[in-house]
């Protein structure tokens, strides 16, 4: 007698068994705001260069959850930012990716692949093949393709609006480059974000 009625203030209260199960396995509602400052590089994917020369960027992006549970979610970045290179380039890019997100208790760890578009002017001037054998000056803002990888951790503040923190190693490759036939110039960036959703309660 006392389980039915339970069950039935459960029901009415739109607070089912089912429910309830689900909104503890799934994850945070709504789209996040994901900001992160991070140190450019020219670089294989190592933090050496990013930690020992600082050049300042800023990223502001979401994600678009494809599977979102409280230990794992699948989700595709949206991100767009700015860097500046005091030895090579000014920079604007726009990237998505495809990413994966364990959780273990409050910690996560992350892996991203995508591609994404590089606008960039270079302090050094360029020069183009003329069509005579010889070179021209060239516009010193290119438009790139790049490739990206990224790999990071964090922890998961959970609660009523919930906020994460990460680090994060990025990779990219300008394509192309063809400077002295080197197809392609690597980037790394390392990451310092938080990722907040704003007035989200919790399935």
């Amino acid at each position: 007698m006392y389980r039915n009625s339970l069950f039935v203030l459960l029901w009415l209260a739109g607070l089912s068994p089912v429910a309830v199960a689900q909104r503890t396995a799934q994850g945070p509602a709504g789209r996040p705001l994901t900001v992160s400052v991070f140190s450019h590089g020219i670089s294989l994917p190592t933090v050496t260069p990013q930690l020992t020369s600082l050049n300042p960027g800023l990223r502001i992006g979401t994600e678009i959850y494809y599977r979102n549970r409280r230990r794992s979610q699948l989700f595709q970045t949206l991100n767009a930012g700015g860097y500046l290179h005091k030895n090579l380039q000014n920079a604007l890019f726009a990237t998505t990716e495809l990413g994966y997100r364990k959780f273990i208790g409050g910690f996560f760890v992350e892996g991203m692949l995508g591609v994404g578009a590089l606008g960039a002017s270079y302090w050094l001037k360029q020069y183009q093949p003329d069509g005579n054998g010889g070179y021209q000056a060239a516009s010193p803002f290119v438009v790139k393709a790049v490739p990206t990888v990224s790999l990071g951790v964090g922890y998961w503040f959970t609660g009523g609006s919930p906020v994460s923190v990460f680090v994060q190693e990025s990779a990219f490759g300008e394509v192309p480059f063809g400077f002295r036939g080197q197809p392609v110039l690597p980037h790394a960036a390392l990451h310092v974000g938080m990722r907040m959703f704003f007035n989200q309660n919790q399935h």
